[in-house]
C-alpha cells in the first residue's frame, strides 16, 4: 500500500475492526491491562521485573482470565487519561484530547513524516522473532551490547541511519527529526504524568545525561533536557492479521531509581485506499541498565 495515503484512525473506527490491548503481570496481585486507543502515551514502571505482552482480538474482545489475575485493572480505550496515584504509581496514560495532549501538540511531526517514518521502518528494520514475527523494530541509543574496552558506546543504530542515507527515496535527516519529535513529545508527557503523579523525577543525575542521552538528543534534534537512552521504533500489521507481541520482561532496562519507567506512543494508521488495514506504529523509550552499572 501507498504510505502517503495514511491517516490516524478514530476510536470508533478502532473498534470496529480490532481490539487491542497491553497486558502487564504486576506484583501487586492485580494485573493492568490497557485497551489500545488510536493515539497514545503511556508510562510503565519496571517492565524489566513484570512479564507484559500485547494480545490482539476481534471487536468487543477481551482478555481472558488465563492471561491476565483474577483482580485486575482494566483501562479502557476511550477514557483520556488515567494517573496511578496512592502506592499504585506503575502506570500513567494519556490519550489524544487529554490536557497533556493538548499542551506538547506542538511538537508532533506532520502525518506525512510520521507516513516516511513508517515506511523507513517497514524497508530497514528488522524482525525479532521472540518478540513478535509481525513487527518491524529499529532501535537508537546509547550503550547497548556495544562496549568497546567495556565502556557502553555513545550511540549505537544497528546501521538504520547508513541505510537511510544510502537509499535515494529516502529522507533521512527528516526521518531522524521525526523520531526526534515524537521522542520529546513523550518525554514531556512522561515528565508531566510524574509531577501529577507525585513521583519522583525521571533521569535525575544530571552527569550521566550528560555523559549519554545529550549525544543520542543531539543526533535526533531533541531538546537537550529530553534524557532518554534508547528509542525502538515499531511499525506491524494488527489488523487483518492479529500480530501478538509475546510475554517478556525488558532485560535491559535500568533498575536504578529515576531510570525505571518506560515510556511508549502508539498510534493506529489506515491506509485511505484499504481501510481494512490497520498500521499499528510504535517509539517506545527507556533507560539502559549498562550505563546505570558504569
Amino acid at each position: 500500500s501507498d504510505w502517503k495515503s495514511i491517516c490516524l484512525m478514530s476510536r470508533n473506527e478502532l473498534d470496529l475492526h480490532v481490539a487491542s490491548y497491553l497486558v502487564i503481570k504486576t506484583d501487586a496481585c492485580m494485573d493492568i491491562i490497557s485497551e489500545l486507543s488510536p493515539f497514545e502515551v503511556y508510562s510503565a514502571d519496571r517492565l524489566r521485573d513484570f512479564p507484559h505482552s500485547r494480545v490482539h482480538g476481534g471487536p468487543g474482545y477481551i482478555p481472558t482470565t488465563e492471561l491476565v489475575a483474577k483482580a485486575s485493572l482494566k483501562i479502557g480505550s476511550h477514557l483520556n487519561e488515567f494517573i496511578g496515584t496512592n502506592g499504585f504509581k506503575m502506570f500513567h496514560i494519556a490519550r489524544d484530547g487529554s490536557s497533556f495532549f493538548l499542551e506538547h501538540g506542538h511538537l508532533l511531526p506532520t502525518i506525512e513524516d510520521c507516513a516516511g517514518l513508517c515506511h523507513a521502518v517497514s524497508k530497514f528494520g528488522s524482525v525479532d522473532g521472540k518478540r513478535s514475527h509481525g513487527q518491524y523494530r529499529v532501535f537508537i541509543g546509547n550503550g547497548g551490547q556495544n562496549r568497546p574496552n567495556g565502556v557502553p558506546a555513545v550511540l549505537v543504530d544497528n546501521g538504520f541511519e547508513k541505510s537511510l542515507r544510502s537509499d535515494p527515496d529516502t529522507d533521512a535527516d527528516n526521518v531522524l527529526l521525526s523520531i526526534g519529535r515524537l521522542t520529546e513529545f513523550v518525554w514531556n508527557i512522561m515528565v508531566d504524568m510524574q509531577r501529577e503523579a507525585v513521583d519522583s523525577p525521571l533521569a535525575p543525575d544530571s552527569t550521566r545525561t550528560k555523559a549519554y542521552a545529550k549525544y543520542l538528543s543531539a543526533h535526533l534534534g531533541m531538546d537537550e533536557k529530553v534524557a532518554f537512552e534508547d528509542v525502538t521504533i515499531v511499525v506491524s500489521v494488527i489488523h487483518p492479521h492479529f500480530n501478538n507481541l509475546n510475554e517478556h520482561t525488558d532485560t535491559m532496562n535500568d533498575n536504578i531509581a529515576g531510570y525505571t519507567r518506560t515510556g511508549c506512543l502508539n498510534m493506529c494508521f489506515r491506509f485511505n485506499n484499504r481501510d481494512d488495514l490497520v498500521v499499528h506504529f510504535q517509539v517506545i523509550t527507556n533507560f539502559r541498565k549498562v550505563i546505570g552499572q558504569y
